[in-house]
């Protein structure tokens, strides 16, 4: 979607924003908030993995020993 020459937001079947995607995120709209929501919710995932590999890894060590 980030690459697309066009993005149409819609709600309720009415286009309500359209652009490409630099413009779109830097208007105070739908689409800026769904991208913050979506980024935020990657973040912490990709946060939580590396504590659950951490974890694992910390587990393993003293396995080791």
């Amino acid at each position: 979607v980030m690459d697309a020459d066009l993005i149409l937001v819609m709600d309720k079947g009415r286009i309500i924003q359209h652009g490409k995607h630099d413009d779109l995120v830097r208007q105070d709209g739908t689409y800026r908030q769904i991208f913050e929501i979506q980024t935020r919710i990657e973040s912490e995932l990709e946060e939580e993995i590396k504590t659950h590999d951490r974890q694992a890894q910390e587990a393993i060590l003293p396995a080791m020993d």
